[in-house]
């Protein structure tokens, strides 16, 4: 679960970091694994954007995942 964290941050700073530096503003993000067997959503807001996500990998089973994550 801890290597999942990281590699989550990591891609996160990532994408904040491309899309912030065009300085446009987030008002809500979606995350996924594989065709949205588990997921959800939430809400942003001000102009600095920290998304802390405690991701349920447990159910997944063994083997190759996509990990899908969007923001508008």
């Amino acid at each position: 679960m801890r290597k999942v964290n990281i590699l989550v941050l990591l891609t996160l700073q990532l994408i904040f970091g491309n899309i912030l530096s065009f300085a446009q503003s987030l008002s809500s993000y979606e995350w996924w694994f594989d065709n949205r067997q588990i997921g959800s959503s939430g809400q942003l807001s001000g102009s600095e954007y920290t998304v802390d996500l405690q991701l349920p990998t447990a159910s997944l089973t063994s083997g190759l995942h996509t990990f899908h994550f969007r923001a508008q």
